[in-house]
């Protein structure tokens, strides 16, 4: 099985992934903390979306916090 590292999630289905909130993700994004995003267009309304690469990423390095 072949694994698209570039393959976007929404922030529910991250926060699902993590079992967080969506509140608790946008807070952490707030503060600079938390999985790497992209932002899918200027502006502030603009659609915010995390690749599976960073996903990863990110589980790997906060284990054993």
């Amino acid at each position: 099985m072949t694994i698209d590292n570039n393959q976007l999630f929404n922030e529910i289905q991250v926060a699902e992934r993590l079992r967080i909130s969506p509140a608790t993700l946008r807070s952490w994004r707030a503060r600079g903390i938390g999985p790497v995003y992209v932002k899918l267009g200027p502006g502030k309304k603009s659609p915010v979306r995390y690749r599976s690469l960073d996903l990863a990423r990110y589980v790997e390095n906060a284990r054993g916090v």
